[in-house]
């Protein structure tokens, strides 16, 4: 090099070397010919090479002679004690501090400090620890550094300066200090230096590479605190009359983004156009703090910031990587608007999702989707200003994406990705079942719901609607018309992949000759029938109801009271009466039989046996009024509901319903299988069979003479029964045994009678689903646990499932059977209840959720269980242990055919779930909503879940298809 400077060196080669060479690959020729000293200034500085030139001119000027090794810093005679730091690109002030003396990061000093209190200290500062474990600005370097590399060393008699990457240390004394305590003093030094790596002073303004871009991005805003600094406050400096500083508190309330003493808008400095880079905020910073909210709100709304925020977020979000193509004024069109869609999506979705109307008729002027977009507008800028652009344009054809045809756009490609979820998991389960129901909504059209029960690739058991659809014929001819149309539209193999049915009881649905099931079983015999489990439990309930004279008159007084109790002025009578009597608990109303509600005899006995007492004492204040006919029906009302044959038939039926209310809420869980299920309805069974004994009908008097005394009631007992003496003909020489005790009575013609009824239904009515379980009760816990204690099977019990499922392999099967059955207590012993969820205690289902909402009067109200749950492992749980410990590929056959039995529904109770949705969204007013838009919105509704995975880019992109506008203004070129 000899006498020549950095810059004439370079100049030099550039004469030398061949023309068209490279910058990249002069300037790594030019370095390695450089002194040491001023080598490492690539490291800190990228920019253009004459740039660089310029500053290694100026370090080779600083220092005395071109041959400063690394190793001479410990060799250096330095001369010095106050050394006054200035650092340029953070201007963080002024601070005096001791070259002797070390320092911490977090600000305290050595001072007389012995080195073992000092070794302590420096381990236990949480600052320290803090600043060293931050990704430090050298690591982004692919090579490591250390301090002599940073650090460039010239000195005199006099001076010492040390020059740093954009800071300048000054010394000036007369002392000598060793080199170790210098090295010391620079690490922590350059410790402070690198805690703000993201400080936009030191960004570069142009030529900064992708690499090195990505990085100061993802460090984010710099915001340091106070209590980082380390005289714990921002510098201070005179603007007027007062010292003013920067606040904190602008990093919270009105800032984004900022940076250290100087306000800078990083996003604006990142990704800014070119204009928005000469903004003062982008390019130098602000420290205007006596103007700075005014200055901060003015940006915030200026368009430039709006696009570069939103610039930002793309970026951030990996939709355009190259960053120039986002900074053209077409794609930063394109990409405020899809940033504009994406808010009303997501809004679209939030209103769906609770039911909410969107939009009235033209006499309506509340529009919820609107007030809902400009409550978000006060909390984003783009949307802010699309809505202001609205109000302001005169062009009443601009596009802005909120008309109703756009609107029910969006909400059916909604429900087109929510549909196309279910339907990818049902194909590759390769295997479902359907339930189907229908309903008269309020426009007095029949909705068709069809729903899909499969295991998804989890082993989790999925109940999903699929359509809803109008039905033009109640017909079972006109509903597999229609269950063929849908399954044809959305590519279902219903003749090969469907294992079951499931409907309600009436004569369209499973009709010998022409119901339903029976054509779908012409085409496909594999498909076997259930009666829907809830609806037979619920048929049982109406027959125990009408069972005898007794509990049909006790079940029409309860209606008489209800429908009595129903006017404004009596409930309010009533609600008083609460209030006075339980004061600490809560005010309930009468409810009503229903029959889509099928706990609802449950209910409505218990309100009457809780409120006994308030009912009672409204019944005598509305007896002693005026009017002739109010106190008529009171008086004989409160006569009714008095006698000792109302209290006892209500005790019985409370005790009977205590029993089936539990199993009618475990059968509407999706989560239950078809065994289990058929396992709960024999155990209700035995439990009602259990109480057919004297004692339990003793128990129920004794229980209903304690009420009458506690409730100050005329009867405590039953009354007497008045012998009727006929007149016996001459030829009549037998006589009938007249029962005359009261209880005899009671026990024979009521309660006997009573659980004799009910167990006789669920006998007879499930029977036809216990013939199913024949094929396939092997899988249980019971026959699995014969075959592993040594019991052989018989021959032929998998000989019926080779017709059910014609892919199983039944050699193959039996061996895996037969090994399976062996382990399969290793099996149990392993199941892990986090990992396989337990369904045998599946918590009671809400009735808000899987029931109708039909009920104006319905309240959420907890229900005890005295269900007794089986502790036996569950088909469901085998086939979760099958699939969570990997054990498919060992046995392929087993998996398939517990995959089989889980898919089998018991109830089409989540197609009455969609009819509860159905009539929230297509109310009265609501009544003309198009046939498409509701069916989206149902599927969002009822499958809420599944919203929270909708990619709202993938609908993005789908409403610009829509058409050519909507493909210009959301499209990128």
């Amino acid at each position: 090099m000899g006498d020549r400077t950095p810059s004439r060196l370079l100049r030099d080669m550039r004469d030398i070397f061949p023309e068209g060479m490279p910058d990249a690959t002069l300037e790594q020729f030019w370095l390695s010919k450089l002194p040491t000293v001023v080598r490492p200034l690539s490291r800190f500085f990228c920019g253009p090479l004459d740039t660089l030139a310029e500053r290694a001119d100026r370090i080779f000027e600083a220092c005395e002679t071109c041959e400063v090794a690394e190793n001479n810093i410990n060799k250096a005679s330095i001369l010095g004690k106050e050394i006054i730091i200035i650092w340029i690109s953070g201007h963080l002030g002024t601070c005096n501090m001791s070259l002797v003396e070390e320092v911490c990061v977090c600000g305290k000093m050595k001072a007389l400090m012995n080195s073992t209190n000092w070794q302590r200290h420096t381990k236990s500062c949480k600052k320290r620890k803090s600043v060293l474990s931050t990704a430090k600005l050298s690591t982004f370097f692919k090579s490591s550094r250390n301090v002599s590399d940073k650090v460039q060393l010239s000195h005199d008699s006099s001076k010492l300066k040390f020059i740093f990457p954009d800071a300048v240390f000054v010394s000036s004394t007369t002392e000598n200090v060793n080199g170790s305590n210098v090295e010391s003093y620079l690490n922590t030094i350059s410790t402070i230096f690198e805690s703000y790596p993201n400080d936009p002073a030191l960004i570069p303004t142009s030529n900064i590479s992708d690499e090195q871009f990505s990085f100061i991005n993802s460090l984010g805003p710099c915001q340091p605190l106070q209590s980082s600094l380390l005289r714990k406050q921002f510098p201070k400096r005179m603007q007027g009359e007062r010292l003013r500083s920067f606040h904190d508190e602008h990093y919270f309330k009105k800032l984004q983004d900022g940076s250290l003493v100087k306000l800078y808008c990083i996003a604006c400095k990142l990704f800014g156009t070119s204009t928005a880079k000469k903004n003062p905020l982008a390019k130098d910073g602000i420290n205007d703090w006596k103007h700075i909210s005014r200055r901060i709100l003015c940006h915030e709304a200026s368009s430039d910031h709006l696009q570069a925020v939103l610039r930002k977020s793309m970026y951030n979000s990996n939709q355009r990587v190259d960053v120039g193509l986002i900074l053209e004024s077409s794609n930063a069109y394109v990409a405020e608007n899809r940033e504009v869609v994406k808010i009303i999506f997501e809004t679209i979705i939030y209103l769906a999702r609770q039911n909410i109307s969107f939009r009235g008729h033209r006499h309506v002027v509340r529009k919820y989707s609107l007030e809902m977009l400009k409550l978000l507008s006060k909390h984003h800028a783009l949307l802010s200003c699309h809505l202001r652009k609205i109000e302001d344009s005169k062009n009443h054809n601009r596009l802005t994406f909120l008309s109703n045809v756009s609107q029910n756009t969006m909400i059916c490609i909604l429900g087109e990705l929510i549909r196309s979820k279910i339907l990818k998991s049902v194909k590759s389960a390769q295997v479902f079942s359907v339930m189907i129901d229908t309903t008269t909504d309020i426009s007095n059209l029949e909705q068709f719901s069809l729903v899909l029960r499969f295991v998804n690739d989890q082993g989790m058991v999925e109940e999903r609607l699929v359509a809803l659809k109008v039905a033009t014929d109640s017909t079972g001819k006109e509903m597999f018309n229609l269950f063929c149309d849908i399954c044809e539209t959305y590519g279902l193999d219903w003749k090969n992949q469907l294992c079951a049915q499931s409907y309600d009881g009436a004569a369209v649905m499973q009709g010998q000759y022409s119901g339903l099931r029976t054509l779908i079983q012409e085409h496909n015999p594999r498909a076997v029938y259930i009666w829907c489990f809830a609806h037979t439990l619920n048929l049982i309930i109406v027959d125990t109801c009408d069972s005898c004279t007794e509990t049909r008159n006790f079940f029409g007084y309860i209606q008489s009271l209800k429908e009595f109790m129903a006017a404004r002025k009596r409930t309010a009578l009533f609600m008083e009466h609460q209030k006075t009597l339980y004061p600490n608990e809560r005010a309930r109303r009468m409810k009503n039989f229903s029959t889509t509600r099928w706990t609802s005899h449950h209910r409505v006995i218990e309100v009457v046996f809780e409120k006994y007492k308030a009912i009672l004492n409204t019944l005598e204040d509305l007896s002693n009024i005026s009017d002739r006919s109010t106190g008529s029906l009171a008086t004989t009302l409160l006569k009714n509901i008095t006698s000792f044959s109302f209290v006892s038939i209500m005790f019985l039926t409370k005790t009977i319903f205590e029993i089936t209310t539990p199993l009618s809420k475990y059968l509407q869980s999706p989560a239950i299988d078809f065994m289990q299920a058929l396992v709960m309805v024999d155990s209700v069974k035995q439990q009602l069979t259990n109480l057919r004994t004297t004692e339990g009908a003793h128990e129920v008097l004794q229980n209903a003479k304690q009420f009458a005394i506690d409730n100050e009631l005329d009867e405590t007992q039953l009354p007497e029964i008045r012998l009727r003496k006929r007149k016996r003909m001459f030829d009549e020489i037998s006589e009938d045994e007249i029962i005359s005790n009261p209880v005899d009575n009671f026990k024979s013609k009521v309660y006997f009678l009573v659980i004799d009824k009910i167990i006789m239904s669920i006998t007879t009515r499930f029977e036809k689903s216990k013939d199913i379980l024949k094929d396939l009760s092997f899988l249980t816990h019971d026959r699995l646990m014969n075959t592993n204690q040594g019991k052989p099977c018989p021959d032929d019990m998998f000989n019926s499932l080779k017709i059910w499922i014609p892919q199983i392999d039944q050699d193959a099967l039996r061996i895996e059977y037969t090994v399976f059955s062996k382990s399969f207590l290793e099996f149990q012993s392993q199941i892990n209840p986090d990992k396989v969820h337990n369904y045998t205690d599946i918590d009671f289902i809400n009735d808000n959720e899987y029931e109708d909402d039909s009920d104006e009067n319905h309240e959420n109200e907890s229900q005890d269980t005295n269900i007794n749950r089986s502790k036996k492992t569950t088909p469901l749980q085998l086939l979760q242990l099958l699939n969570s410990f990997d054990l498919i590929t060992a046995f392929p056959n087993l998996f398939l055919l517990y995959k089989h039995l889980c898919t089998i529904p018991t109830t089409s109770v989540s197609c009455e779930r969609s009819f509860s949705k159905l009539k929230l969204i297509k109310s009265r007013l609501r009544s003309t909503m198009a046939q498409s838009r509701l069916e989206s919105l149902i599927l969002i509704s009822c499958e809420k879940d599944l919203t929270n995975s909708i990619n709202i880019d993938e609908a993005i992109d789908k409403l610009a298809l829509t058409s050519d506008v909507m493909k210009k203004s959301l499209l990128f070129k």
